[in-house]
């Protein structure tokens, strides 16, 4: 139960702060301040904040201690989105910075929490390398899908069920990005 009230406070704050117009890194920024002023050091919290504009296709993100985001281009690339900070509410005033992209019709990005890559099977993880493929593998399904086959995956490699958080964000850039927008420019 505290958990779910930590969370709570956390979504609403998240909102107010969201609501602000400011920059993913500022979001997180004050939603620590926030979560450190609680004094509970063994309650923290694991965000990933991004503004991702539809229009311009240009996605811009914070992260505060979540694994960094994987994105699959169209050209079967991938990019990992590696700018990270540390989690919410564990030190007074981290510094969080932004990442930016540009996005092309057919890039894929996931976002997940440590339970999908770090699902076990004996000694095995189910790994980075793992989610790659099965992303690979399912290129042509839509992102509510692809998520779907993603957490099937997991769930079926896994010996151990429920042993850690699991979490998968997917999203599919549909339309072109702006002309003149050159692959991974922001």
């Amino acid at each position: 139960m505290p958990a779910a009230l930590l969370l709570a406070a956390v979504q609403a704050s998240f909102r107010r702060e969201a609501a602000a117009e400011v920059g993913p890194a500022e979001v997180l920024g004050r939603l620590n301040r926030q979560l450190y002023g609680l004094d509970q050091p063994d309650k923290f919290v694991c965000l990933l904040c991004g503004w991702c504009d539809v229009r311009s296709a240009r996605l811009v993100y914070s992260n505060a201690g979540l694994p960094p985001a994987q994105l699959r281009r169209a050209d079967g690339s991938w990019v990992l989105l590696e700018e990270s900070g540390l989690l919410l509410g564990v030190h007074p005033d981290p510094e969080y910075r932004e990442g930016g992209l540009q996005l092309h019709p057919g890039d894929i990005l996931v976002c997940a929490t440590d339970g999908l890559t770090e699902a076990r099977r004996g000694d095995e993880m189910f790994g980075v390398e793992r989610l790659r493929q099965v992303v690979d593998r399912h290129t042509h399904l839509r992102a509510a899908r692809l998520c779907d086959a993603l957490v099937q995956e997991v769930r079926s490699f896994a010996s151990e069920r429920g042993a850690d958080d699991l979490t998968v964000v997917v999203l599919r850039q549909l339309s072109p990005s702006p002309r003149g927008a050159a692959p991974g420019s922001v």
